[in-house]
């Protein structure tokens, strides 16, 4: 009776839901008879090719899935076509990525960075002697006044340090 059931399935698989599917491939498995199983090796390696250039945010349970999967595994040409896909989608992503990096270097985003970079370097070295030379008029004070005035000073050069910070100003860059 069972093998008739298998046999009938492998004959017009079109005629069972892919949950009798299911079953009719762990009752083939159980008593060893052949399977017909389907290959989606198409669908599959389209799924992971996009799934891939996206960078895997497409969900998975969006994978098609073929009948008797679940017991027997995917086919040869079902892992084939995934990892082709797959391979596919690494360079794709790659190679757009590559487009969208070379695009800002065209578009001049890369010299404003490097611009604003040096302006903050030349403001920083210019203010560099500034902040050393009122910091040892500070530490001579401190050393002057004693150390009942230590604290006084010490926030004296906070507020002096925090004034001449050069990233002051520029998107709040900083802790303040």
């Amino acid at each position: 009776m069972i093998y008739d059931l298998i046999q009938e399935y492998n004959a017009n698989p079109q005629r069972y839901s892919d949950e009798e599917a299911e079953v009719i491939a762990t009752l083939s498995q159980a008593i060893g008879a052949d399977f017909q199983r389907e290959s989606k090796a198409g669908r599959k390696g389209l799924f992971d090719l996009l799934d891939t250039a996206a960078l895997g945010m497409v969900p998975n349970e969006w994978r098609p899935t073929s009948r008797g999967e679940s017991v027997y595994g995917e086919t040869t040409g079902e892992r084939f076509a995934g990892g082709a896909g797959s391979l596919l989608g690494l360079l794709g992503g790659g190679a757009l990525a590559y487009k969208g990096a070379r695009g800002l270097m065209r578009s001049g985003a890369a010299d404003k960075i490097r611009s604003g970079a040096a302006e903050t370097y030349r403001r920083a070295s210019s203010a560099a002697p500034r902040a050393y030379d009122r910091t040892r008029a500070i530490g001579s004070t401190i050393a002057g006044e004693g150390r009942d005035q230590t604290a006084r000073a010490l926030s004296r050069l906070q507020r002096l340090m925090r004034d001449m910070d050069p990233t002051r100003g520029i998107g709040n860059v900083g802790f303040y």
